[in-house]
């Protein structure tokens, strides 16, 4: 990728000239170079923000705004879009904090096979994403 090798070589002029030559030979690694200005790397979100106040998208209500959810579908999949949305603006990792604490209360009165496909459900969400990258 072209962008990205121009941004690691600009970002490494930005850092002191002692870090930049310690990267360069391999004394240390500065992980996720090209995003090192514009992106925070990883990043675990709690899940009791949108569960209990709802879920917008850009964080500012505009647009279309979910109401806290009250359905396993919809808490399930409001915490894959939360993952989805944070793509776009982390480099690294992320998690959900406690993300099976703050999803059990949906699970209550569910069965085994039920709780099963629902997690199906999750795992195939999050990995049909291709937001950013």
């Amino acid at each position: 990728m072209i962008a990205d090798s121009i941004m690691k070589k600009y970002y490494l002029r930005v850092f002191p000239e002692n870090i930049a030559k310690a990267h360069i030979f391999g004394d240390i690694h500065i992980h996720d170079l090209e995003y090192f200005g514009t992106r925070a790397f990883c990043r675990s979100w709690d899940l009791r923000r949108f569960f209990y106040d709802g879920f917008s998208p850009d964080g500012e209500n505009n647009g279309i705004v979910a109401t806290a959810p009250k359905h396993a579908e919809v808490a399930i999949l409001q915490a894959t879009k939360v993952l989805a949305m944070g793509q776009c603006n982390h480099a690294g990792g992320q998690g959900l904090l406690y993300g099976t604490v703050f999803l059990a209360p949906y699970m209550m009165g569910k069965t085994y096979k039920e709780i099963k496909q629902l997690m199906q459900m999750m795992l195939y969400e999050l990995n049909q994403m291709y937001i950013s990258r």
